[in-house]
């Protein structure tokens, strides 16, 4: 499944990213975020362009 993640759901610190949920994943559930990373020069041309394929695997049960 395919969903429209906003802009501000993923954040890029000191080449650290963290991606936030729009909502809650209830299990059991295997979710797959793809993540396209561009890498810019300070005047913003495109130096890289990488793919970041995150899994996600959801538990029925809660920890």
């Amino acid at each position: 499944m395919k969903y429209g993640y906003p802009k501000k759901g993923v954040q890029l610190s000191l080449g650290f990213g963290i991606v936030k949920l729009a909502r809650p994943l209830v299990g059991p559930m295997t979710e797959r975020i793809r993540v396209n990373i561009h890498t810019k020069s300070r005047t913003g041309v495109i130096l890289a362009y990488n793919v970041a394929i995150i899994e996600v695997h959801v538990s029925r049960y809660y920890f």
